[in-house]
């Protein structure tokens, strides 16, 4: 049989001829075979491998053979016809084998029965899938019902991202040793990238499918959960179908899905096992380890760390420069990394977030700016609005604006205040660039203890420290925290610290005496189950990254293992009397209306009282003056002073106060 290479009509006939008996098999096997070769050899360049290649001929058969008018028309190519073609043209094929079987995984992701009633069966006419259809004729397989939770990066999208820099090296390079490993053994497996959500997850599989030289197809399990049983095996064909002719790495994205629950559960693994067969390398991300096993296959699981400041700096420059956002000269990377610990998922929200607020500014302003310029006030606030974070009524957040103007302290007090902040802002500097983290055994995070007596400003010290340093504060009362159920303690505690992790957020720990109180010696099973508690509660101070302030009545209640795990013991005792007048000096915003006759210096000499009872007398002076003239009088003063005095069980001094000399 003579049969130039680039005659597909002549081909396609001597293929129909041939399935119907049409000509010797022995003398044409030859022939045909040649014929294939070099067409496959001509169009290598379509991508296509052996198996597409055939289905590509097939397709052109079934059409030719639909309009040739000739006595074979009359007859539908049944699926045996098709598995004789494979057989002949490629008599050595491994998957031979895999044509001639009904249940075949090949047959059933290329071939679909011509009659749906039908089904797929050696006997049954068949046709090319419609996918396979569209990627023959275009060169491309459309994602189909497949986009409903899938989405597809090519290898050439992949390449022109720049994933070299940026973060989780390591994490990549373990996993690419996976890889290495798998293909040397010939073997299957799963890697499995564990994280919370926006740590990176894709970003490394997208990572290590480069290094594949492969494109990444993420199929979403939420969105795949909520598909009919029937779309969903029509999700997974598409799927296969792409790792077959478009050579892409399945993701499987878990986010949002609890793996304990085991109807998810079992979903994941229905997918890893319909997706194993023929995928030598699965990667799929989930938030915490699944609840039980997910595949017979050897599962890597790689656990993703933090950003540190570096790499989170890296991931600011790379998301502002595909956000065209540009950043004010008060904006210091080394000083926001060491405040704000961010993932790379959070730092783009927080970036897409400030154009907004720029293009809202700009459509507000006469004077509009082309370029994208955030200051520090904007990307802090939206840094903190990131953070979301909920205790479920374990904590309460604090609204506060007072900063160091507000406070009134002993200068040794309010140095060591300064000092924290410090401590914090150039925790990058130190660590880092010094080198030091290579020194620390435990968390990077800072421990305060503010002792004092009620009403000094303990609260308040918090406050100003949290607003100078722009991080949200919570306030969490022990007393409430405390149960008197064994365990119940630890559990609320871990709530706390679980929910706090990654937020950002200052922990105000108020009524530590009911928690932190002196250690006993273990003479009952309470006192062993007080003593756990609080071992527990170091232990988790110790792991927390942030800030954790502990407030307390009496210091001495502390034991000494306690206190060595504190970075920083501030007093905040009863303030002096030039303290006091500081405080009288601050109390009053600026709108108020004073009469000339009030005297500062006296109610400080006279009154000794903290600043949160200087703070309740101004306040009840300020409403005796609203129901009045508006103006606060002196009388109106010293009747509020002695009432807040006489509170604590004091004696009347309105006397003192209304006539008293310095």
């Amino acid at each position: 049989m003579e049969q130039k290479t680039d005659d597909w009509r002549g081909f396609v006939l001597d293929l129909i001829s041939f399935a119907n008996g049409g000509f010797d098999n022995r003398k044409n096997t030859d022939s045909l075979r040649t014929c294939f070769d070099g067409l496959y050899e001509k169009d290598k360049d379509l991508g296509l491998s052996e198996i597409s290649f055939f289905a590509l001929i097939f397709y052109v058969c079934k059409d030719l053979y639909e309009s040739v008018d000739n006595s074979l028309s009359k007859k539908s190519l049944s699926y045996r016809d098709i598995c004789l073609y494979a057989g002949f043209i490629f008599p050595e094929s491994s998957f031979e084998c895999e044509l001639l079987s009904e249940n075949s995984l090949l047959n059933e992701v290329f071939m679909e029965p011509l009659r749906e009633s039908e089904g797929l069966s050696l006997s049954a006419p068949m046709k090319l899938e419609s996918g396979i259809e569209s990627f023959i004729c275009e060169k491309k397989l459309p994602l189909g019902e497949a986009e409903l939770c899938c989405k597809e990066e090519s290898y050439e999208e992949l390449l022109s991202l720049d994933l070299e820099m940026l973060s989780h090296k390591e994490e990549i390079l373990e996993a690419w040793s996976v890889v290495q490993t798998l293909g040397i053994r010939q073997k299957k497996g799963i890697i499995l990238f564990e994280g919370t959500k926006g740590r990176g997850k894709r970003f490394a599989a997208r990572r290590l499918s480069c290094q594949m030289k492969k494109g990444l197809l993420t199929l979403s399990l939420k969105k795949y959960l909520a598909q009919k049983e029937q779309m969903r095996q029509k999700i997974l064909k598409r799927v296969l179908q792409k790792v077959y002719l478009e050579n892409y790495q399945i993701y499987i994205d878990c986010n949002g899905e609890s793996l304990d629950d085991q109807g998810v559960l079992r979903t994941l693994t229905q997918i890893i096992s319909y997706i194993q067969l023929r995928a030598d390398i699965l990667v799929a991300g989930c938030e915490k380890k699944p609840g039980g096993s997910i595949s017979d296959l050897e599962v890597y699981e790689i656990t993703l760390q933090g950003l540190n400041e570096t790499e989170q700096i890296a991931m600011y420059k790379y998301f502002s420069q595909r956000e065209d956002i540009y950043f004010a000269d008060d904006v210091d990377f080394d000083k926001i990394t060491s405040k704000y610990r961010l993932n790379s998922g959070q730092i783009k929200e927080v970036l897409v977030n400030c154009a907004k607020d720029v293009i809202g500014k700009n459509d507000s302003e006469t004077d509009f700016e082309e370029e994208f310029i955030v200051d520090r006030q904007v990307l802090e606030k939206n840094i903190r609005s990131s953070c979301n974070v909920s205790f479920n009524g374990l904590a309460t957040r604090l609204e506060s604006a007072y900063t160091f103007e507000d406070i009134a302290l002993p200068d040794e007090s309010l140095n060591k205040l300064k000092e924290v902040i410090d401590r914090v802002i150039y925790k990058n500097t130190v660590l880092d660039k010094y080198g030091f983290s290579k020194k620390l055994p435990y968390g990077r995070g800072l421990v305060l203890a503010l002792y004092g007596p009620p009403g000094t400003g303990k609260t308040m010290a918090a406050n100003v420290l949290a607003n100078e340093l722009g991080l949200d504060i919570y306030r969490i009362d022990l007393s409430q925290i405390s149960s008197k159920y064994v365990g119940e303690s630890e559990k609320n505690l871990g709530a706390v610290f679980e929910a706090a992790k990654d937020s950002n957020v200052v922990l105000f720990f108020d009524e530590a005496d009911a928690l932190f109180a002196k250690r006993t010696e273990v003479s009952s099973s309470n006192d062993k189950y007080s003593n756990s508690e609080t071992a527990y509660l170091l232990q988790k101070m110790e792991e927390y990254e942030g800030i954790s302030i502990l407030a307390t009545n009496v210091m001495q209640n502390f034991d000494n293992a306690f206190k060595r795990r504190i970075t920083y013991i501030i007093s905040i005792e009863a303030p002096q009397e030039k303290d006091r007048l500081l405080m009288w000096k601050k109390v009053f915003p600026k709108e108020v209306k004073l009469s000339k006759d009030v005297k500062f210096e006296v109610y400080a000499r006279y009154a000794d009282m903290p600043g949160s009872s200087i703070k309740s007398a101004a306040l009840s002076a300020a409403y005796k003056a609203a129901a009045g003239d508006g103006v606060i009088k002196h009388e109106d003063l010293c009747s509020a002073i002695d009432e807040e005095y006489k509170k604590t069980g004091h004696t009347s001094i309105l006397r003192e106060l209304l006539y008293g000399t310095l």
